[in-house]
């Protein structure tokens, strides 16, 4: 998506994605919302009240399943944070859907015992790899010609260059922001 000034951003709680990034949301009741979070909780709640009555696979598959069903969706998330793959919403949606029967069974064995290795085994792993990978994604440094998604106005960036603040002075809606650098504290005007 093209950053248009007429995008209003939506709480980042909610599209956990910013403004250049709003392809990977579902816009409902014009607010956006992150795709992979509007399948994979629903599908997750669906899959463990199934479990809890007992219409999924026998308990004795778990360590297979649980780590497989995942995969996919982990591996996709690391290859595309890492720009080897393109977005797109059907994969994402497919592959969030596996994940969701996964963490469905991993919900229900969690409320069983909430100390299961497996569980826990799991979690980590993949919660760990692709909290590493966003982490990389985000604090990497800017390669020539490549821009980090743009961020809203106020949001702050760590980038290790001198912020820059936008100084509000416009007359009219159609005239724009002036932005200046921020003087350190204590440098001479």
């Amino acid at each position: 998506m093209v950053d248009r000034p007429d995008v209003v951003p939506s709480p980042i709680w909610l599209s956990h994605h910013w403004p250049s990034e709003y392809e990977r949301c579902a816009t409902i009741a014009g607010l956006r919302v992150c795709r992979r979070c509007l399948v994979l909780y629903p599908l997750a709640v669906v899959a463990a009240v199934l479990a809890m009555l007992g219409l999924t696979w026998p308990d004795r598959l778990d360590p297979l399943l649980l780590w497989l069903l995942p995969l996919p969706a982990v591996v996709e998330f690391v290859v595309e944070q890492l720009g080897r793959l393109r977005h797109s919403a059907a994969r994402l949606t497919a592959l969030t859907a596996l994940l969701a029967v996964g963490c469905g069974k991993l919900y229900t064995r969690y409320l069983d015992d909430t100390t299961d290795p497996l569980v826990w085994r799991v979690v980590v792993t993949y919660g760990g790899i692709c909290l590493a990978t966003a982490l990389w994604k985000a604090f990497r440094p800017q390669r020539q010609g490549e821009h980090h998604p743009k961020r809203p106005e106020g949001a702050e960036a760590v980038t290790g260059r001198r912020r820059r603040t936008v100084h509000q002075t416009r007359s009219s809606p159609a005239q724009p922001a002036q932005v200046r650098p921020e003087r350190p504290e204590g440098a001479e005007a």
